[in-house]
């Protein structure tokens, strides 16, 4: 099952928030969404939804102020 990724780059909490729980909800058992985002704040929000669903979730700094969130729903 191919991964899907949304670029929230420029977005600001809670529209972080909200654009990847909407996402989330398609996702499928096995797959992964790739979240790229600018927002520091998301990359402690975003974590905290998704634990409280279930999803596991895994947050990596890839440069200067962005990070890569992947979200995995097994």
């Amino acid at each position: 099952m191919p991964n899907d990724e949304l670029d929230i780059r420029g977005l600001v909490c809670p529209k972080t928030v909200i654009k990847v729980l909407q996402r989330a909800r398609t996702l499928e058992e096995g797959q992964t969404l790739i979240v790229l985002t600018d927002a520091e704040t998301a990359t402690n929000s975003i974590p905290k939804e998704m634990k409280k669903k279930g999803i596991d979730c895994n947050v990596e700094r890839t440069g200067l102020g962005e990070w890569k969130i992947e979200i995995s729903k097994r």
